[in-house]
């Protein structure tokens, strides 16, 4: 690491030192969750709806149900500036393999409710630069931005960045997905490597789903 007298440094180390890249993390909201199960008609005496409840919280077909809302949230171009906050709606009908309770296979989940897209800004609270003391700090051998993410970083060797992009420390409201993330900056810049690490915070938790036990006589309204 390069050490620098605050007093001898140049306007154009600043700019290069500073916020030079920055790292906006999005989430989908969800809120209004509503998950209807359809059995055959032979299956629900055999069904206790406790059971059916509990297991379906812990259940994986959840993160799936999530996943496939998120590809149709991706459709109303969240991210466009005139549709910054707007909570849309979704529903959808699903078929999933070997996804059954109390022995009784389900045979189409709907799941609806709704969602909007939130972001969050993480800062960089340190830049280090790696070269020889002489050397201008913009042209050291690397630059490494740190931020306030776990271990979360970005290397520079250049115009070449890789981010080391760690989740494992966020902190996750109820029905909130993380699903993407944006790096910019004042240049152009090459991607040449992401790493993530946190993979546990893809899961969506939450309280407070209604839960729908339907047969195939009444079937699945979304």
């Amino acid at each position: 690491m390069v050490p620098r007298d605050l007093k001898q440094l140049t306007d154009a180390e600043v700019r290069g030192w500073g916020q030079q890249i920055a790292l906006t993390l999005y989430f989908y909201e969800y809120f209004d969750l509503e998950v209807s199960l359809l059995f055959g008609e032979t299956s629900i005496a055999s069904l206790n709806a406790t059971a059916v409840e509990l297991g379906l919280k812990r259940h994986p077909a959840m993160q799936s149900l999530f996943n496939a809302a998120a590809r149709q949230l991706g459709e109303f171009d969240l991210l466009a500036t005139e549709n910054s906050g707007r909570a849309v709606k979704f529903a959808l009908r699903l078929q999933l393999e070997t996804f059954s309770f109390c022995g009784e296979p389900v045979v189409e989940v709907g799941f609806c409710g709704s969602a909007r897209l939130i972001s969050r800004e993480v800062l960089s609270p340190a830049v280090f630069s790696y070269g020889e003391p002489n050397a201008d700090s913009r042209y050291s051998d690397a630059l490494i931005e740190t931020f306030s993410l776990g271990g979360t970083s970005i290397t520079h060797n250049m115009s070449r960045i890789s981010l080391f992009l760690d989740i494992s420390r966020l902190e996750m409201p109820p029905f909130c997905q993380f699903r993407f993330f944006r790096v910019s900056s004042e240049h152009e810049m090459d991607h040449e490597a992401v790493e993530l690490f946190g993979l546990e915070k893809l899961w969506v938790h939450g309280t407070g789903l209604t839960i729908n036990i339907c047969s195939m006589s009444t079937g699945i309204s979304v």
